[in-house]
């Protein structure tokens, strides 16, 4: 589905989380990372040397949610499969289930507020990006 390769991670300015079709909550920031597993390897053919060839491909990334003070429940937690829409700027969407792998809470120790949640995920399948 990834129809653009990348080099770099992929990044935007907005998006949304989707928990059980309906939109959990905002974002504010994202990013996403594309890997390969590099898996060594020799034979007889190599005289002793390493060689490497690619193995399992995936992508990850994070985003960044904002934090009412009040709210406490983000409607997702850890492990959950939840769909993610992000933009960019751009103008492209990039689509994709992910599971979650992290939650991080931000707090602000002198005005004892919550800055921000910060989630990291592991993508499941390919992602669209349009």
């Amino acid at each position: 589905m990834a129809s653009e390769p990348t080099s770099g991670p992929i990044t935007g300015l907005s998006g949304k989380v989707n928990v059980n079709s309906s939109d959990s909550t905002d974002c504010r920031r994202w990013n996403v990372r594309r890997e390969a597993d590099i898996k060594a390897y020799s034979s007889s053919s190599t005289s002793g040397w390493e060689r490497t060839a690619k193995g399992v491909k995936r992508w990850s990334g994070s985003f960044e949610l904002y934090l009412d003070q009040g709210e406490q429940d983000l409607g997702f937690d850890e492990g959950d499969l939840v769909d993610f829409i992000g933009y960019s700027a751009e103008a492209k969407t990039l689509t994709g289930a992910v599971r979650i792998a992290s939650i991080e809470v931000g707090v602000d120790i002198e005005g004892a507020e919550f800055e921000g949640v910060t989630v990291n995920f592991t993508g499941h399948d390919d992602y669209a990006l349009a």
